[in-house]
């Protein structure tokens, strides 16, 4: 449980800093207008490294991966997508079954979402969240085999 509370921890670090993002979407109001927009809100990165996304998960389905990474015995994937939160939510929930991952818990009011999931490893964490460029930011955090 504390290393799951650790990696909540780090997930969200992980959102509010991709998230981050100098002005809001054109569809706000007044201010920038599409192009403004697009300048400081560029398209995702993919990520160098896909290797550590664990083979049965096909997220690079759902959008663009922008970081993988392994932090002490979990692997953290990032997802950039244009879906919307409830689009994300039905999708990911669909590669978690494909992947043979038992869901837990989840919660989905729309502007957040959240999926709780057993892998055969342990329990993991996919959290959705909206981004300020109108993307929607995808962390997925699972558990890695026993050493």
């Amino acid at each position: 449980m504390r290393r799951l509370l650790s990696g909540l921890i780090t997930a969200g670090a992980c959102v509010a800093l991709l998230t981050a993002c100098t002005h809001p979407t054109a569809s706000a109001g007044p201010g920038p207008g599409a192009a403004e927009v697009a300048a400081t809100c560029p398209g995702p990165s993919p990520a160098a490294n896909i290797s550590d996304i664990p083979s049965g998960l096909k997220v690079g389905e759902l959008g663009v991966v922008t970081d993988v990474r392994k932090q002490h015995d979990f692997t953290y994937v990032v997802i950039s997508t244009r879906e919307s939160i409830r689009e994300a939510f039905r999708h990911m929930h669909k590669l978690a079954d494909q992947a043979g991952f038992t869901v837990l818990s989840e919660q989905n009011d729309g502007i957040d979402a959240e999926i709780f999931v057993k892998t055969p490893h342990g329990q993991g964490f996919v959290s959705m969240s909206e981004g300020s460029c109108g993307q929607v930011i995808v962390v997925v955090e699972l558990p890695g085999p026993p050493k």
